[in-house]
């Protein structure tokens, strides 16, 4: 297969790529370059606290957003309708619902309401993120930590919304919250090793390098795969929010 995508939220672009089947000992290229010697660490390179805002020291290259900077949301002249849960079929409704009460949405979110258009395709898309919710095999916060950096990395605003409650309700810290999303070094965040594999992973990929071999060696085949694909699956609903003009989900700040 020769395709691939790159999502930026104000702007989304169709590139092609060449993926070549590699094994995992040798790495997994980035996203957007395609795979070759320089796209693998080695032992010349400089640590990854060097070469990636937010892990271990601030390199001095990210300038943080200041309070004058424009929103990554815009407000766009063409806005696709979203269907109020109670207009949605009658028993997916009431998944939703379900899934608000025990996430703490104020609301059904309006992005799996949005795909409640589609027959199918909203009960598809629930249960997919259901699969990442139940059964990641790194637990909540390593879960919540990846796709804080994922959503981060593609300036996903209405993403950001959701996971920084999130990962507050999963045990989070604020501090953590911050180091993930930088510029505060990653040390700030007391992460376990396998916590610290799966942003590791994350923050590359979100680079468009390689996944570190040490990270994939640690997680396993069978951790790296999860990992993967809930990257995938959340660079997918970023897509599909930032496509909707999806302004970012609100919640009472004493349900965090």
């Amino acid at each position: 297969m020769r395709r691939s995508s790159r999502l930026d939220v104000a702007r989304l672009y169709v590139v092609g790529r060449s993926f070549e089947p590699h094994s995992n000992r040798q790495g997994v290229r980035g996203i957007d370059e395609p795979r070759s010697a320089k796209n693998h660490p080695t032992a010349s390179d400089p640590p990854i606290s060097q070469r990636v805002r937010g892990i271990d020291e601030p390199t001095g290259n990210h300038t943080p957003a200041k309070a004058s900077d424009p929103p990554h949301h815009k407000e766009s002249d063409v806005h696709v309708p979203i269907p109020a849960t109670a207009d949605l079929d009658p028993e997916y409704g009431k998944r939703l619902r379900e899934h608000a009460a025990r996430y703490g949405y104020p609301d059904a979110p309006a992005l799996f309401r949005a795909y409640g258009v589609v027959d199918e395709l909203g009960p598809a898309m629930l249960a997919v993120s259901g699969v990442h919710r139940r059964r990641f095999p790194f637990g909540d916060r390593a879960r919540e930590a990846v796709v804080l950096v994922t959503a981060n990395a593609l300036g996903s605003e209405y993403e950001l919304s959701i996971h920084r409650h999130e990962a507050m309700r999963v045990g989070l810290t604020a501090g953590e919250v911050g180091a993930l999303l930088g510029p505060v070094p990653l040390t700030a965040a007391s992460l376990h090793p396998l916590e610290r594999a799966c942003v590791e992973v994350a923050v590359e990929v979100a680079a468009g390098r390689a996944a570190p071999p040490d990270a994939i060696a640690l997680l396993g085949e069978h951790g790296f795969v999860a990992v993967a694909a809930l990257i995938s699956h959340y660079r997918g609903l970023a897509a599909f929010a930032a496509i909707l003009d999806l302004p970012p989900e609100e919640f009472e700040p004493d349900s965090r």
